[in-house]
């Protein structure tokens, strides 16, 4: 009898040893913490706690019937020390600790060659064919496609805390809350002690001191029309047709073009830290360092590689 109740436990701890070993291997050994996120046109950008750059999308499954891939997803080899990240419209750009860029991808209007003369750079903001920093003593300088004046930085900005490039406008937040805008898109006077920006293609989003947001720009898809009792939100980020907001509970609201869900939020998605809206995508990142997309998957966007997923 002893014998037998020996032999049952025997059985008994190595079928729970099995059990506990299945659900091991089920979790994701290889996950790597996110620090920032940055979503391009169809594409996505991450930067890990490492300092490293990770990139996917922009991958045709049928190029024939898709648009070319320009090497924004190519992360240069030994890339490293990076502090930031911006996705454009189909370049990339890291900005390093000691203040220098990296920037890859589509370059056919110079977007992506960096001026020779560039001093220390603090920020960085991709737009859909140029690209615009912020230096270390104020300076804004913005290159690549000019066709609307984007890149044309006024002479009588005041000291600068923030910028964002559109499709063919830039902006910038001065420190004393007021917005400057230049490019194909007007000045609102009504932006006054803001306190973030985010530009889209067409369309821009600033945040108030009091937690409410504003808009202006092209409204073709209800992009424009904030929620009216939309409030408490940290942070914001704008889409070629659609925005979203982060709300100080770490939940999303969105509106603007769903057809392809960029503005349904997954359901249970809760913990939120940092959001950025891509063409026709969405991309959030929870507290753990994970990162979730939805929306069009078109050129994979949506596909978050197994290391940033939990």
């Amino acid at each position: 009898m002893n014998l037998i109740k020996f032999i049952t436990g025997i059985l008994i701890f190595s079928f729970t040893s099995c059990i506990q070993d299945a659900f091991e291997v089920k979790k994701n050994t290889t996950f790597e913490p996110v620090l920032a996120i940055s979503a391009g046109e169809e594409f996505n950008l991450v930067l890990k706690e490492t300092g490293e750059v990770e990139a996917w999308g922009a991958r045709n499954t049928l190029m024939e019937a898709m648009g070319p891939d320009h090497g924004q997803t190519d992360v240069p080899d030994g890339l490293s020390d990076v502090i930031a990240i911006a996705a454009g419209g189909s370049h990339s750009i890291a900005l390093k600790s000691e203040g220098s860029l990296a920037i890859w991808g589509w370059n056919r209007h110079k977007q992506s060659s960096i001026p020779s003369v560039l001093k220390k750079v603090i920020a960085i903001s991709g737009g859909g064919l140029h690209t615009l920093v912020l230096l270390e003593d104020s300076t804004v300088i913005g290159w690549g496609d000019n066709s609307k004046g984007q890149c044309d930085i006024p002479s009588n900005l005041p000291r600068i805390s923030a910028i964002s490039a559109g499709d063919y406008f830039s902006m910038a937040l001065g420190i004393n809350g007021n917005v400057y805008i230049w490019g194909n898109l007007e000045n609102d006077s009504s932006f006054t002690d803001i306190i973030a920006i985010a530009a889209g293609a067409s369309h821009t989003l600033v945040l108030k001191k009091n937690g409410t947001v504003l808009a202006a720009g092209y409204d073709g898809y209800g992009q424009t029309i904030v929620p009216s009792n939309l409030k408490n939100v940290t942070s914001i980020t704008a889409g070629r047709y659609h925005s979203a907001a982060l709300l100080s509970d770490s939940t999303i609201v969105a509106w603007g073009r769903n057809d392809f869900g960029q503005t349904t939020i997954p359901a249970d998605l809760e913990n939120i830290i940092a959001i950025s809206a891509g063409d026709e995508h969405t991309m959030a990142l929870k507290s753990n360092g994970s990162v979730v997309c939805w929306g069009s998957n078109d050129r994979h966007q949506r596909d978050v590689p197994e290391q940033f997923k939990q």
